[in-house]
């Protein structure tokens, strides 16, 4: 699978049905229940897992039927927006470089005419931001708290500062109890060994998760 989806993005720009992703099968009735949706809605409005400044991930299925998380960046709106494409693969060269129980996985880059595809693992148990609403058991929170810190300590020893920890962009993949930890979103990580020492300290990020010494931009 991902040398497939990788072995595509070395070749030049394709219609969007050269891809082979489809929408994922979701039905009607799941739509509403989860998301308050219309029994009229589409398959792209039903398989929509979520929408950033920049792109909206979806949920596909990729040839050979395996369920994956597409973030799909659209080149008008990237146009519009001053986003650059060189935005998008150094967001793909970051993912490509982690491999870790709690990082979501990355599949490959798919490019078209028309957008830029992010195809990584699906962790179909949405995110952190829902489960802290139910008040999970304290037991339940200091198994992904431990999650999370081995992946930070993974993600720094190679390197990469993430940026924009939060509760929803840490999702949960299948498995015991209520799922493991997948860090997600690395729209703005970057690798220290290719960066400017002052992104470090930048206040890039969401604000309320800001540490206080970035809010104040001490060095």
């Amino acid at each position: 699978m991902r040398g497939v989806l990788c072995g595509a993005h070395r070749q030049t720009e394709v219609g969007e049905e050269a891809t082979g992703l489809d929408w994922a099968p979701v039905e009607p009735k799941e739509w509403v229940e989860k998301h308050g949706g219309y029994l009229d809605d589409t398959p792209e409005e039903r398989s929509e897992l979520g929408k950033g400044a920049f792109a909206v991930t979806y949920r596909m299925a990729a040839p050979g039927g395996l369920l994956c998380a597409v973030k799909r960046f659209q080149r008008r709106d990237m146009v519009k927006a001053g986003l650059t494409e060189d935005a998008v693969l150094k967001e793909a060269e970051v993912l490509g470089k982690l491999l870790h129980p709690s990082v979501v996985r990355f599949l490959g880059l798919l490019r078209t005419r028309r957008h830029l595809l992010l195809v990584m693992e699906l962790a179909a148990g949405g995110s952190l931001a829902d489960q802290v609403r139910l008040l999970p058991p304290a037991a339940q929170v200091e198994a992904w708290v431990r999650q999370l810190a081995s992946a930070l300590a993974y993600m720094h020893w190679r390197g990469c500062v993430h940026r924009d920890i939060k509760n929803a962009n840490l999702l949960l993949a299948g498995g015991g109890g209520g799922g493991v930890v997948r860090v997600a979103d690395f729209g703005l990580a970057f690798l220290a060994e290719s960066s400017a020492a002052s992104q470090l300290m930048s206040r890039a990020g969401t604000s309320a998760y800001l540490s206080p010494e970035r809010g104040r931009g001490v060095e």
